[in-house]
């Protein structure tokens, strides 16, 4: 394979810019023969590629917070639920012991023993 190369350096605009614009240019006033083509390199191509990969490594990490946060989210309910049915238990206590006759005659008769 034969190989040539042209380089450029760009003043007073941005190199993805210039870069989009060769690319078109190329594309429509280069008459290539076949088998040969263009590639591209340098800074922009460098620069895109780089945005590419801190997209992917963002979104990659976003998604194991949500997970971690889901995570969390689930464990705090479950210990929520465990303190509610352990309060249920003490607040019921006295209606199991009255039910099993467990408890003195003087607090078998208080309203607050009394549910419906």
């Amino acid at each position: 394979q034969r190989r040539q190369q042209v380089t450029c350096n760009v003043a007073g605009r941005d190199s993805a810019s210039f870069l989009k614009e060769l690319k078109r240019r190329v594309v429509a006033e280069a008459k290539l023969p076949p088998g040969v083509y263009p590639t591209y390199g340098g800074s922009a191509e460098a620069q895109r590629g780089t945005r590419r990969e801190l997209l992917v490594h963002s979104a990659l990490a976003g998604v194991g917070i949500l997970l971690l946060l889901a995570v969390v989210k689930k464990r705090r309910q479950r210990r929520r639920t465990n303190s509610k049915l352990r309060m249920n238990w003490f607040t019921c206590a006295n209606c199991t012991q009255a039910a099993h006759g467990d408890l003195p005659s003087s607090l078998k008769n208080s309203p607050s023993s009394k549910h419906a």
